[in-house]
């Protein structure tokens, strides 16, 4: 809930102190809560559109029983390793170099089926590509209403007009019940701008590995051994982390109990900043 607030403006935009980056959220598609029905069955459907095919048993839409109202999903057993998908209708992403899709799930969980899951990817430049991070949610814990965000990478694409999938795949065919739930669907590309970034940035600073699921290596010039501070930012602007008194060129920070998403980094002497750039956190 708390990130969703912030996804009800069509551009969010966060004032914050002079030394801290200014960021902006752009809404692409959404938020969607299937309130209505608007899902359209079949084999295939124009790009435009929610499309759930109706192979199988469809992902299909329910009045009630959502995060607050209605949602669409599937429920049921004796799947024979059921799968299909949630398609988006077709997101213009022209001018972003990365995009988030936004949601809350509900599902099941039951002991032994390590191979219940989501997944998703995107229809890109002619081809099916994978999420950057969160590709694969596991239902190894029973969730209602949990909120994530998987992250899309579209600086390899030239064509951005892009349909996203929310797939759903149950591993068995028992008796056990599979259920999941899609609700408040929100793709939204994210930028932060930094002021005199061009005046003070130091030309070489390397982030690795990025995106990070652990331990995080900012790396850079720093010649004269001036002492700096690395400050992290999460997308509300809230200050995270901070290394202090640096006076070598490598900092390494600890990820391991951020959330996933992008972050902001700060890199400042006594007067200035000196670099600026996002970190994503897998």
């Amino acid at each position: 809930m708390k990130i969703k607030v912030l996804l009800l403006a069509l551009t969010i935009l966060f004032y914050l102190l002079p030394d801290r980056p200014a960021q902006s959220q752009t809404i692409l598609l959404g938020p969607e809560n299937f309130d209505t029905d608007i899902l359209v069955h079949g084999v295939t459907a124009p790009v435009n559109v929610w499309f759930a095919p109706n192979y199988n048993s469809p992902i299909d839409f329910y009045a009630a029983g959502g995060c607050t109202g209605g949602y669409s999903g599937y429920s049921g057993s004796w799947n024979n390793y059921w799968g299909n998908f949630l398609r988006t209708p077709e997101v213009n992403c022209t001018g972003t170099d990365s995009v988030i899709l936004s949601f809350d799930i509900s599902n099941s969980f039951v002991s032994g089926h390590p191979n219940d899951k989501v997944y998703f990817n995107m229809w890109v430049d002619g081809a099916y590509h994978d999420a950057s991070s969160n590709q694969t949610i596991s239902f190894n814990q029973a969730r209602d209403c949990e909120h994530f965000e998987v992250i899309f990478d579209l600086t390899p694409y030239t064509n951005k007009n892009v349909l996203f999938y929310l797939n759903a795949s149950c591993g068995y065919n028992d008796a056990q019940l599979y259920s999941i739930k899609f609700d408040n669907i929100v793709i939204y590309s994210f930028t932060t701008t930094q002021l005199n970034e061009k005046q003070h940035r130091i030309e070489s600073i390397n982030v690795f590995p990025n995106p990070s699921s652990g331990m995080a290596i900012f790396r850079f010039d720093n010649h004269g051994n001036e002492p700096l501070s690395l400050s992290i930012y999460d997308a509300l602007g809230q200050l995270i982390q901070k290394a202090e008194h640096v006076s070598n060129s490598e900092v390494t920070i600890d990820n391991r109990a951020w959330h996933t998403g992008f972050y902001y980094y700060q890199l400042q002497s006594e007067k200035k900043t000196v670099a600026a750039g996002k970190l994503i956190k897998q």
